[in-house]
C-alpha cells in the first residue's frame, strides 16, 4: 500500500518547541486534518498527475510502453493490430503511420486513470484516507502497483515517479489551517 502519513511534525518542523508543546497537550487535530485532506492533499496529488510530476517532471514513457498501450487500446480493430505486432521501434514508418498522435498524447501513469483515482477519490475502497490518531493523517493508494511507480523498481526497470508528494506551498497552507484551528481552540 502506497500512502503518505502526515504527522503534525511534518507541518511544524520550523518550530520544534511548538510541536513538542502540541504533542504534550494532546491536542486533537482530527478536524483540521480532514480539511487538509480535502482542500490540500487530494488536489495536490491530482495536480502531480496532471503536470506529470512536480516539482520535477517524471521520466517519459519508454517507446515500448507507448506501443503496448496503443496495441492494447486498438486490439482487434482491423489492420491496426496487425501493423503493431512485432514493432519494436518508434522510429519505424509503420509505427508513425498507425500511431497518429498517440505518441504525443500518451500520459504517464494515467493510461486508465485507475491509479490517479485511487489517490484522489476520497472514501474510495482503493485509497487510504484515515486519521491514525489525533496527530497523524494517512493518505495514499491501496493499489499494489502504486509503490512501484512512486518509488521505482530497479528490478523491473521502472523509474521513480513520485506521486505522494507534498509541495512546499501545500505545507504552508496546511500550517495555516492548523494554526487557524489552534487559535480557534484557544480563543473558543
Amino acid at each position: 500500500m502506497e500512502s503518505i502519513a502526515i504527522d503534525i511534525t511534518d507541518f511544524t518542523n520550523k518550530s520544534e518547541l511548538f510541536t513538542q508543546d502540541l504533542l504534550k497537550r494532546g491536542i486533537d487535530l482530527t478536524k483540521p486534518f480532514k480539511v487538509i485532506a480535502t482542500t490540500i492533499i487530494v488536489p495536490s496529488f491530482q495536480q502531480n498527475f496532471m503536470e506529470q510530476g512536480r516539482p520535477e517532471k517524471w521520466k517519459p514513457l519508454k517507446p515500448e510502453t507507448i506501443i503496448a498501450r496503443y496495441y492494447r487500446r486498438n486490439k482487434g480493430k482491423g489492420l491496426v493490430s496487425k501493423k503493431m505486432r512485432g514493432m519494436k521501434s518508434v522510429g519505424s514508418a509503420r509505427y508513425k503511420e498507425s500511431s497518429a498522435g498517440f505518441l504525443e498524447n500518451a500520459q504517464i501513469l494515467i493510461d486508465t486513470a485507475q491509479l490517479m483515482q485511487s489517490f484522489v477519490r476520497l472514501n474510495s475502497s482503493d485509497n487510504v484516507n484515515r486519521i491514525i490518531n489525533k496527530n497523524i493523517l494517512e493518505m495514499g493508494s491501496k493499489k499494489v502497483y502504486a509503490a512501484t511507480h512512486d518509488l521505482g523498481s530497479d528490478k523491473r526497470n521502472i523509474p521513480a515517479r513520485p506521486i505522494a508528494v507534498i509541495q512546499e506551498q501545500d505545507a504552508d497552507d496546511a500550517n495555516r489551517i492548523i494554526a487557524d484551528y489552534l487559535i480557534g481552540e484557544i480563543n473558543g
